[in-house]
């Protein structure tokens, strides 16, 4: 999962508060003290594809499975992704071929349209399986689980409005992921 970081601002003082969502604690940086990482939760890093794929008839995806298909990723180094690091690249497996898409909705897009398959947070997807646009698979039989975090500086003069805005993160994260 690619790092996002975003820029939020104080409603009432107009400053910037730097948040870096994360699904990684980067423990060099932690060890140095200067960044304070919360966790947000947990979540499921899952395979999507078309109902109409070969492969939507499985009860999970294993990296064989991945040899046949069109790989829909994010543009970032292949090391990066979830599905090279945990799934593909332990096997010494790649996929037939790959499009990096810029963005999620293009992305969600392509994979409906059968032009390939993605993986993404399970979050992401919810809404579209309900709507039986997309199924939605387990990478191996146990899943792929991550935790996701929020990094920021120890020293924000905003540690008050961080802390507000944390809890209303973790309240939707949660929802999300339900």
């Amino acid at each position: 999962m690619e790092e996002i970081s975003d820029e939020i601002f104080d409603d009432k003082t107009h400053e910037e508060i730097d948040l870096l969502f994360t699904d990684e604690v980067d423990e060099k940086l932690n060890q140095q003290g200067q960044f304070i990482y919360q966790l947000i939760g947990d979540f499921e890093v899952v395979a999507v594809m078309s109902p109409n794929h070969h492969s939507a008839e499985k009860s999970y995806l294993t990296a064989g499975d991945f040899r046949e298909v069109n790989l829909l990723t994010y543009p970032t180094d292949k090391e990066k992704l979830d599905v090279y690091k945990h799934i593909l690249i332990p096997k010494n497996i790649n996929p037939k071929s790959v499009k990096q898409v810029i963005n999620s909705h293009k992305l969600l897009q392509m994979v409906a349209a059968n032009m390939g398959i993605a993986v993404v947070p399970k979050w992401l997807v919810n809404g579209f399986a309900m709507q039986a646009l997309l199924e939605i698979k387990p990478l191996g039989k146990s899943g792929l689980y991550k935790s996701l975090f929020v990094r920021y500086r120890n020293t924000n003069e905003q540690l008050n409005v961080i802390d507000e805005l944390l809890i209303q993160i973790k309240n939707a994260f949660t929802h999300c992921v339900k």
